[in-house]
């Protein structure tokens, strides 16, 4: 046993001796210690020593730690190149491992382009260049030979392709084929396959086609080296430079990978994969900022994935970073249990993105927060189908401290908000004191519905509903102490101000004078459709054309009839009731 590999490099070790051990890289117990073999000539990889007689020595075993290739992780060491040949030292299926507690500063990009999988044990790894290669600093890449392209009518169920080649049985190759009915992108359907026979002229894969496809662009490439069945897991990453770097993980042409417990604390693009199916993303918390970039912060910017799941998101924005998931032609991408908040004031871009040729793209579970007037779901002007389950919103948020939003509970009804019939219902409560003027927040959209409780009306000058370029009604005299009271103006596709989607931020302004009791309660609940844009225009959901709002009828026009949008189950007074006292339980408990 030698204490360090330098010492292990000055032994005149005897010809007998074919292993031997060393307790660390630097110094005993630094976490290098490795298990070395005499080999003939000098190894091609960086896990080698030469003793001081001669003899060439060689890393063993099938998992290894950074440390045992020189990485300090003291934050000041460009530590890139010892990582790097750690990664190129793994077996396909083990496992590299970073020191915990530490500070890995990379100066150029990781190439991840093997079947092996990282823990990078919680420690820091820091971006020190705003110029690393392609924008780039991890790259998780199959590595892809040249594309042959062929064209012609693909079947149903296809294996066996046509196409003069020199394949050999156990090749594995990218298979991308065009268009489906689904899809007016390219390369809809990716598949890494095994070659099971190949001759001249042709060659058949272990799996088959899932549709017909005719007359559009098809290619198919040798995959020299796979990566698949990889876990990334543990990361911390951050950057020092004052430009951010463009993209922390670009992740292309890999399948059935899982990336876990992964935390940016800042950032412009977080994960682009694309290319790739069977991923799983889980307990990612990250911050987006677009600082020196033309376009905005993104968790997620992805296309041509299939059979993608994103689970808990912890994602917040700054500086214009407001576009957290981006599925860009893609299929069956499922975010569940994930909140969002976008504390950026000047940000008009929607918080989720779904381009055209997308489809079965779901958020189950999601909570946004967000400042400004925007959109929650932006299409880009092409057909998508996508839906959203469970959908909370939290207005008012303070930056990014929960404990201080103004509301709770904004529940979508069971459907998606952006098909007929879906809408949003807020519950906010407060207290009034006497000589006061309260403005309340109750929506960011148009108005559907509207109930105030009161507890007191004596000494209540006024009460007005306005609208963000101070339209105002006056709604003292609907109010009544003690009692819940429906808002008449407003009810059913914002007549409150004619077209109020011109001006989608609703406010509720109490003015109260000396002789109001002191602390009061106050309930509010208002239904409304979270959109904006051009006056009283709905974008409605999948593959349908808008539809006109009118401002007068209780039915929105379509060119097939008429379409009803008011629900059966809109809140009976024993709901309202039943909602205000659960909202003064949550008051009570916020006062203790």
């Amino acid at each position: 046993m030698y204490t360090s590999r330098a010492a292990g490099a000055a032994e005149t070790i005897p010809m007998a001796v074919n292993y031997i051990r060393t307790a660390g890289y630097i110094t005993a117990g630094d976490g290098g210690g490795a298990l070395y073999k005499k080999v003939e000539a000098e190894p091609s990889n960086q896990g080698k020593l030469r003793s001081a007689d001669g003899a060439w020595w060689e890393i063993i075993g099938s998992d290894f730690t950074v440390t045992q290739f020189g990485a300090l992780g003291d934050g000041e060491t460009d530590d890139r190149a010892a990582i790097q040949a750690a990664y190129d030292m793994v077996p396909v299926g083990g496992w590299l491992y970073f020191g915990k507690g530490k500070n890995y500063r990379i100066n150029s990009k990781l190439k991840f382009n093997r079947s092996v999988n990282v823990d990078f044990c919680g420690s820091m790894v820091t971006l020190n260049n705003s110029t690393f290669p392609n924008n780039r600093h991890f790259d998780l890449l199959s590595t892809l030979g040249s594309a042959v392209e062929w064209t012609g009518t693909i079947g149903a169920g296809v294996r066996t392709f046509r196409v003069t080649n020199t394949l050999a049985v156990g090749d594995t190759v990218l298979l991308a084929l065009g268009q489906d009915p689904h899809d007016a992108q390219e390369e809809h359907f990716i598949r890494m396959c095994k070659v099971t026979a190949a001759s001249a002229g042709q060659f058949t894969v272990d799996v088959v086609t899932p549709y017909a496809i005719n007359g559009h662009s098809h290619f198919f490439c040798l995959v020299t080296t796979e990566v698949a069945g990889v876990t990334i897991r543990n990361l911390v990453i951050d950057y020092v430079d004052a430009t951010t770097p463009d993209v922390h993980c670009w992740i292309g042409y890999v399948h059935d990978c899982i990336f876990e417990n992964i935390r940016a604390v800042k950032g412009r693009i977080i994960f682009n994969p694309l290319n790739s199916y069977n991923l799983k993303f889980t307990n990612i918390n990250a911050r987006v900022i677009r600082a020196g970039n033309s376009s905005h912060g993104r968790i997620f910017t992805g296309w041509q994935l299939e059979n993608v799941l994103i689970e808990n998101v912890n994602g917040t924005s700054s500086d214009r970073g407001s576009w957290f998931f981006w599925e860009n032609w893609c299929r069956g991408v499922k975010v569940v249990n994930s909140t969002l908040i976008d504390d950026d004031f000047s940000t008009s871009q929607a918080l989720l993105h779904v381009s055209g040729g997308s489809y079965d793209i779901e958020w189950d579970g999601l909570t946004l927060g967000f400042q400004a007037t925007a959109d929650v779901v932006s299409t880009g002007g092409t057909p998508a189908e996508y839906r959203l389950r469970r959908l909370r919103i939290l207005n008012k948020p303070n930056l990014i401290e929960l404990d201080k939003v103004e509301s709770w509970a904004d529940v979508e009804r069971d459907v998606s908000f952006m098909s007929p019939g879906g809408w949003v219902t807020s519950h906010i409560v407060g207290r009034l004191s006497p000589s006061t003027t309260r403005n309340v927040k109750i929506a960011n959209g148009v108005l559907r519905r509207l109930w105030i409780y009161i507890e007191s009306t004596t000494g209540l000058m006024a009460a007005y509903l306005i609208d963000e370029i101070a339209s105002v009604r006056k709604i003292t005299d609907s109010l009544t102490a003690g009692k819940w009271a429906e808002i008449p103006n407003g009810r059913f596709y914002g007549s409150a101000f004619n077209n109020d989607a011109d001006a989608p931020e609703k406010t509720i302004q109490f003015v109260s004078e000396a002789s109001y009791a002191d602390d009061q309660n106050y309930a509010i609940v208002v239904e409304y459709w979270p959109i904006s844009g051009n006056a009283a225009t709905f974008q409605i959901g999948s593959n349908v054309a808008p539809l006109t709002v009118s401002a007068t009828s209780g039915t929105l026009p379509t060119a097939n009839g008429t379409v009803t949008i008011a629900n059966a189950d809109t809140p009976t007074v024993v709901e309202l009731l039943e909602y205000c006292r659960e909202l003064e339980a949550k008051l009570n408990a916020l006062r203790s």
